[in-house]
């Protein structure tokens, strides 16, 4: 069931008990056959090991920086002239890889039988759920099992991530059997897979299925999403050189100003976010926003009784490009929310990581997307080594209107992965302060 969107708050602000996102997202994913039925119930993989990525980017940043530029080098490299680049697969390697450096750890990072999966498991999962949903209950098993790639990507899954499982264990229990479980703290690895085993019930730490059905799901989230708003930009950019070239003088500015690459200065870079939040406004991941299961009758404010058993939502997608609720909103404005956040008191608002009724990339309230801050960042970083060390143009002949559709799969859009853009060396001076760290 559709609502209108000035109902967004009300729904978003439900309690669970009344509404569920996590009932609406179990049934749309299919989770008791995909992966595990209760994994948004007892999500302990996601709330407190995301807390910890948010409070380490700055500590960490180094670590997304070196694995972006080495993934950028390996899949891309310089070009002495135009060369054509189908985008979208070096944009997923180079995205997933960087992704993975702070879940999984170098060594699985550049593994490519798992960079591989991780860039394929998204399309894998969703493509499986929405095939399964259609079968009643007493088939869905053998259509997971012979019609879809699920039970294999779980299996091949496994194989990489159940060792790194056993051995983080072992030296925990060796240091602890030593009575020196406070050298195990300061030392162990600081990254995803130790968030989430350190987050986990002690039942579960013997589930290595569940324990790899987790970090799936993680990378479902952060990998997908994240290369879809840099593809999205990245198409949109190459239409506008002249706009390349704004956000190369801004990065100019801000780095040489802020001494190289820190979390605040990837925070002062306003055109840049203001660029990718004006594409996320014309390239949402969905026309759908808020989706919620009614486990008891819900009345709206202006009297509207929801019956318990619906899936509701609101269509966010046209409601963020209607001129009557969005002033000039059919326009697209590349630096539209860096205007806005010239006007006083409005200098740290309207960011990319921030809900609004037109930019609802990461949700809101109690269900916002918990990793909105390391994509947002990841997605700044790999976008500012591209404008530093490539100006790149359109070559397949698709115009702007052809980017905002995208691709449509029901109610959900992704970049449009035929788009071929052409790709230079950027040569270009640099002050003495920012040589080499591009």
């Amino acid at each position: 069931m559709l609502i209108a969107p000035k109902f967004w708050k009300e729904l978003s602000s439900a309690p669970d008990d009344v509404v569920s996102s996590a009932i609406a997202n179990t049934e749309t994913m299919q989770f008791k056959w995909t992966l595990q039925e209760d994994l948004l119930f007892k999500n302990f993989h996601v709330d407190k090991p995301l807390t910890k990525l948010t409070r380490s980017l700055g500590a960490r940043l180094p670590d997304i920086i070196e694995e972006a530029q080495m993934a950028i080098s390996a899949y891309l490299g310089p070009f002495d002239d135009w060369k054509a680049i189908p985008v979208s697969d070096s944009s997923f390697k180079v995205i997933a890889r960087t992704a993975n450096r702070l879940f999984f750890g170098p060594e699985l990072a550049r593994n490519e039988e798992f960079l591989k999966l991780s860039i394929e498991y998204t399309t894998i999962l969703f493509g499986g759920a929405n095939l399964i949903k259609n079968y009643p209950g007493i088939l869905k098993t053998l259509v997971l099992r012979w019609r879809t790639d699920i039970v294999a990507a779980n299996r091949l899954a496994k194989k990489h991530l159940a060792p790194v499982f056993k051995a983080r264990m072992a030296e925990k229990k060796r240091y602890a059997d030593q009575g020196q479980p406070e050298i195990w703290d300061k030392m162990k690895p600081d990254d995803s897979v130790q968030w989430v085993l350190d987050a986990s019930p002690p039942e579960e730490l013997n589930n290595l299925t569940s324990l790899t059905n987790r970090m799936l799901h993680i990378n479902v989230a952060a990998v997908h999403t994240s290369t879809d708003n840099f593809l999205n930009t990245m198409q949109v950019l190459s239409l506008m050189p002249e706009l390349q070239q704004e956000l190369r003088e801004e990065i100019l500015e801000i780095f040489t100003r802020d001494g190289g690459w820190t979390k605040q200065t990837l925070a002062h870079l306003k055109k840049v976010d203001s660029v990718m939040t004006e594409t996320a406004r014309y390239c949402p991941g969905a026309s759908t926003r808020t989706k919620r299961r009614v486990i008891k009758d819900f009345r709206l404010s202006d009297g509207t009784l929801i019956p318990r058993g619906l899936t509701v939502f609101w269509n966010s997608a046209p409601y963020a490009t209607d001129p009557e609720a969005v002033e000039n909103g059919d326009k697209f404005d590349p630096l539209r929310f860096y205007k806005m956040r010239l006007e006083p008191g409005q200098e740290n608002q309207h960011q990319w990581v921030m809900f609004s009724q037109v930019n609802t990339t990461f949700g809101t309230g109690r269900h916002a997307c918990p990793g909105r801050f390391f994509a947002a960042n990841e997605v700044k970083t790999v976008l500012v080594l591209f404008l530093m060390r490539y100006e790149w143009r359109m070559a397949s002949n698709h115009t702007i209107q052809d980017i905002f559709q995208g691709t449509w799969h029901n109610e959900l859009r992704a970049a449009r992965q035929d788009v071929v853009l052409e790709f230079k060396s950027l040569a270009m001076e640099m002050p003495e302060i920012l040589k080499g760290i591009f």
